[in-house]
């Protein structure tokens, strides 16, 4: 019992608390940084995220879609604009704090704590832009008006199936997140 605690005092030791402290704020800080950009961009600034949204949703949907600035992305014929509003920002944020901070009890050494950190925030964009535009894609193919009803509007369907999506997709994210963290021996990272 005294040589397992001794063997796991070391990996808390003052200085590494510290680094944990700072990569936990980095990723804090990006997520804030992040947030405040999408809070004040544009269509044209958000294209980073729309246009391969865009592309994913014209595989989908076999709809085209064209980018008109300060609009985002529209297809007139099916009366549908990705918008920024619909870009997927929020998710990537939740998706990279998930990933991020729920895998972070698995990292032990500041590097493994910077590659958790830079893995994280790639796999939050992909998982974003591949989320949103399923999300995107199935609202497509069921217009919520026809499951608009007395108890629901046409605009609230819309953001019930698109938060199932988000929950269910993060749900996924972490789960799959955690078995590569787990069989990908990352616990010692």
């Amino acid at each position: 019992m005294v040589s397992a605690f001794k063997a796991s005092s070391h990996s808390c030791s003052p200085g590494r608390w510290v680094a944990n402290g700072c990569l936990i704020a980095a990723g804090l800080a990006l997520a804030y940084v992040v947030k405040w950009h999408y809070s004040r961009a544009d269509a044209a600034a958000l294209r980073w995220v729309l246009t391969p949204t865009a592309a994913i949703v014209e595989l989908l949907s076999g709809l085209q879609f064209t980018f008109e600035p300060g609009a985002g992305y529209v297809n007139r014929e099916a009366l549908f604009t990705i918008a920024p509003s619909c870009a997927g920002v929020n998710f990537m944020i939740a998706a990279f704090l998930t990933l991020f901070l729920g895998l972070y009890r698995r990292t032990t050494t500041v590097a493994g704590g910077i590659g958790r950190w830079v893995c994280s925030a790639a796999v939050a964009y992909v998982a974003a832009v591949l989320t949103n535009a399923l999300r995107i894609a199935l609202a497509l193919m069921i217009p919520s008006h026809e499951i608009a009803s007395s108890w629901v509007t046409a605009a609230q369907a819309h953001r019930i199936e698109g938060i199932v999506v988000y929950v269910v997709c993060l749900y996924w994210l972490y789960v799959a997140g955690r078995a590569v963290a787990v069989r990908g021996g990352l616990r010692n990272a």
